[in-house]
């Protein structure tokens, strides 16, 4: 089973090439996405699939307490990939930041 990690307060200009990286040290990477704002600017977090729940935490575990760009990423895990868990991610991740910034 997959797990999604939310990565929050990453740099503006990070790209997905540079999460995937990142991430793949400690497992495979499904997908990344990094949602964007109507004028194609980062609202500052991104979801990383990772392929298994193991992989999922030992992300975690290693990445909590990492810095990009002088950044610290905060990083929540959700197992979970049935379709209501991912609304109520992606309703989570809608509702911590402000679109008219």
């Amino acid at each position: 089973m997959s797990a999604k990690l939310l990565v929050g307060n990453i740099p503006l200009e990070l790209d997905v090439e540079t999460l995937q990286d990142l991430f793949a040290k400690y497992g495979s990477v499904r997908s990344i996405h990094i949602p964007v704002t109507d004028i194609g600017r980062s609202r500052g977090f991104a979801i990383v699939e990772m392929t298994s729940r193991g992989e999922a935490l030992n992300a975690h575990a290693h990445l909590a307490s990492v810095s990009l760009d002088g950044r610290p990423l905060t990083i929540s895990l959700n197992v979970d990939t049935n379709q209501k868990q991912q609304k109520t991610l992606w309703e989570m991740c809608k509702g911590l930041f402000n679109p008219s910034k």
